[in-house]
């Protein structure tokens, strides 16, 4: 047995560390040489027999001892001449697994730190396993296993991590692209959502309601422009569909001969059975009621002053529903609604 710190030993027992000039080298390394002792004696062979490693170049040999992990003793004994049938062998074979397997390997770790620090703990190990006590050999972790894999293939490692860094640095500025791109195309969508708006609201305001529907419409079929709707474009579409939210309410199928909706989200109903006018707030699209008024309280409005509303009234802005002739009614009814431009004032008169 060598002595702490000396180089001197038979190849096929001296350690990694032995091998490598290492002057820090200890009692671990004859922990080494004991293991591959026990070794040889379980599994009838070492790991790296002298007559192998004579038939190798030095370095090559030197090489081999330092970062090959040998077979487990069961496993290697797997692979004796002796023939696979020999019940003693197999015998053996059974008896090795386990406890004796990582007794060994434990032994001949080619990292001093994890082999057992003195042949004391070594043989203490082997004494639990004799009294059928748990032993501080162990199969090695998934950490200890992927370490040794990887110092055993550095230049696979190295170019996997070098592939793996640049298909993070390509993924993370194809994200960013794609990113920016998202946010260029929603930036796009907003302003042609604004502008068409704004063109919508202008030609309703200059009397151009068929255009203005036209443009509302294009907004609520298209695909990237239908999420980016607001209260700008229901007001906008209730301007120009009052219908629309007057069908919501059962109360106007009944006894209404014409409708007037104002710029002020107000509605009058006129009803010529009942000689009244009903008032309503939309709030919400809801409407809420806002007081009544008769025909004697309105009084009939002059034929000059329905001719006056006539002319000055535009289609976008009058706003009304036609109602059906009275009839052969001799009674002079108000029969039409309309509120004024500004939405301020209710004007009825006779059909």
């Amino acid at each position: 047995m060598t002595g702490s710190h000396e180089m001197v030993g038979t190849l096929q027992y001296m350690s990694p560390e032995q091998l490598s000039g290492n002057p820090q080298c200890d009692t671990r390394s004859d922990v080494y040489g004991l293991g591959l002792t026990f070794y040889e004696l379980i599994a009838f062979r070492l790991p790296l027999e002298a007559a192998e490693l004579r038939e190798q170049p030095l370095d090559v040999a030197i090489r081999r001892i330092r970062t090959e992990d040998p077979l487990l003793p069961s496993l290697l004994l797997t692979q004796c001449e002796l023939g696979e049938g020999n019940g003693v062998i197999t015998s053996r074979i059974r008896r090795l697994r386990g406890d004796l397997d990582w007794i060994v390997m434990k032994s001949i770790d080619r990292d001093p730190d994890h082999r057992y620090q003195s042949a004391a703990m070594l043989a203490e190990d082997i004494r639990r396993h004799i009294a059928g006590d748990v032993i501080a050999a162990a199969p090695p972790s998934l950490r200890i296993k992927a370490g040794k894999w990887i110092r055993k293939h550095r230049g696979w490692c190295a170019a996997g991590a070098s592939l793996a860094s640049l298909v993070v640095i390509v993924g993370g500025v194809i994200v960013w692209l794609l990113s920016m791109t998202l946010a260029a195309n929603r930036d796009l969508a907003l302003r042609t959502y604004i502008g068409q708006v704004q063109i919508a609201e202008d030609r309703l305001r200059r009397g151009h309601t068929a255009e203005a529907i036209e443009i509302l419409q294009r907004l609520r079929d298209a695909p990237s422009l239908s999420p980016l709707r607001g209260l700008e474009w229901k007001l906008l579409w209730r301007e120009t569909h009052p219908d629309e939210l007057l069908d919501q309410f059962p109360a106007f199928h009944n006894g209404v001969d014409d409708v007037a909706v104002s710029s002020r989200s107000q509605v009058a109903a006129l009803s010529r059975s009942e000689q009244r006018i009903r008032c309503f707030q939309i709030d919400a699209n809801h409407l809420r009621p806002d007081g009544q008024l008769s025909s004697d309280d309105l009084r009939l409005a002059a034929p000059e002053i329905a001719a006056h509303w006539k002319q000055r009234a535009t289609g976008a802005d009058q706003r009304r529903v036609d109602s059906m002739t009275w009839g052969r009614n001799p009674q002079p009814l108000i029969s039409c609604l309309a509120y004024t431009p500004d939405g301020t004032t209710t004007r009825d008169w006779r059909c």
